[in-house]
Order: structure tokens, then C-alpha cells, then sequence
């Protein structure tokens, strides 16, 4: 389905919407890698830091049927629906996952060859990806021609310019002010941040073996991109 977005309604199409579905099968295995972790040591906690708390608390399977609604939405034209605190925060995670791997990448770089000492996608490094996907901000283009390969700051803010042709803003992350709130506060919170009164509270789609068994389908689809 579209998204609407800062830049008004959108359906990502060619290198950038690879390359978020991309960033989205890199979100995905991390969990699944992540859920094994917890799996193997009961004893010992692990956690991992998607650069949201309303996508950190919710549970491992919840996570993947989630973002596999989310990555449909943002890929497939269809009517946009009402954005929630829990949908933001999943294409923030996306994009958070991204700059992870580009670091990852600039990390590797062997200065010998002046190359990554890796490929990540189709033999690419997602930087010649980044460079394909003509990045706008509103009427502003991101410079990208000369950014240096280990450039990792510069990259991040075009990954940055990026997500933000995707989210009005990080509303998501203000779900501590609303629900330490009264319920005059929370309405007051609503309606300085210009979102409806059901953003923070409404929950994704149930983590029903149905839905988890479709998720992992679609994410083995994607999986043929890496």
C-alpha cells in the first residue's frame, strides 16, 4: 500500500525501495539471530537496540509479522492507512539498520585496494546503491557525487535524508511523555505533536502462527536480494 509521508503520499520504486527492502531483510535476520541468542542462554539476557523503545518491547515474532506489514505498505500502491507510533518506529529501525551495515562496510575497507574488503549486495557495497538512488529532500538534492567511501558520517546523512522522505518527524520516541501524562496531558501531548488520539495506543497485527508462518515467507522472498 502507499505511505503518506512528508513528501506526500509515496510507494518506494527502484534502487531506493531495493534498498529498503534490503534494509528490512537485514532487520529481520538480526532479530532471528538475536531470538537463537536467547534461545541458546536462558541464564544470560540478551538485547539489542533497535533505536526505538516501541520496538524494542515488542515481543520477537510480533517484530517480523510487524515489519513485513510495514515493508508491504511502503512497496505495494494501494490506499495509504493511518500511521501509528508502532509503524513509524519499524521503518525507523529500518533505516537504522542500514547505517549499521554501510558502518560495517566502511569498517572492512581495505585502503590497498581502495575497495570494501566485502561485497553486501549483489556484489555491490551499499554505497554504490546509495549512490543510484537519486536521494531528494523535498526540493533539496543531497549531494552525493564526491562523498568518499569512508565517508561514514556523510553516508549517514544521506541514509538520514532518506528515512525523512518517509517520517514527518520522531513522534514515535515522545511514548514516555504520553503515557506518564493524565488523560488531560495526554490530549494536550496529541495535540501539540498533531497526531491522532489513537497513535501511541494502537498495537500491530497479533503474532498468530498464521501471520508468523506468511512473514517468514515473504522474508525468504527477500532473502534472494543479499
Amino acid at each position: 500500500m502507499s505511505w503518506a509521508t512528508s513528501a506526500g503520499v509515496r510507494v518506494l520504486r527502484g534502487p531506493e525501495k531495493e534498498l529498503f527492502l534490503f534494509g528490512a531483510f537485514c532487520l529481520y535476520d538480526t532479530i532471528l539471530l538475536y531470538t537463537d541468542l536467547k534461545e541458546d542462554d536462558e541464564n544470560e539476557p540478551v538485547s539489542v537496540d533497535y533505536c526505538s523503545e516501541v520496538f524494542n518491547k515488542m515481543p520477537d515474532e510480533e517484530k517480523i509479522v510487524n515489519l513485513a506489514y510495514v515493508v508491504k505498505e511502503l512497496v505495494d500502491e494501494t490506499e495509504p492507512k493511518e500511521l501509528y507510533a508502532w509503524s513509524e518506529a519499524i521503518v525507523h529501525a529500518v533505516f537504522c539498520i542500514l547505517k549499521q551495515t554501510v558502518n560495517d562496510e566502511i569498517e572492512l575497507y581495505d585502503p590497498k585496494t581502495n575497495k570494501p574488503q566485502y561485497a553486501t549486495w549483489k556484489n555491490k557495497s551499499l554505497r554504490h546503491w546509495l549512490n543510484k538512488c537519486n536521494i531528494k529532500y523535498l526540493d533539496k538534492e543531497v549531494e552525493i557525487t564526491g562523498i568518499k567511501d569512508t565517508n561514514n558520517e556523510a553516508w549517514e546523512e544521506v541514509i538520514e535524508c532518506m528515512q525523512e522522505r518517509i517520517l514527518w518527524d520522531d513522534d514515535f520516541n515522545m511514548e514516555y511523555i504520553y503515557f506518564e501524562a493524565s488523560q488531560e496531558g495526554r490530549i494536550a501531548v496529541n495535540q501539540a505533536l498533531g497526531i491522532e488520539p489513537n497513535y501511541f495506543v494502537s498495537v500491530g497485527l497479533p503474532a498468530s502462527e498464521d501471520n508468523v508462518r506468511r512473514a517468514n515467507v515473504y522474508f525468504e522472498t527477500l532473502e534472494n536480494l543479499s
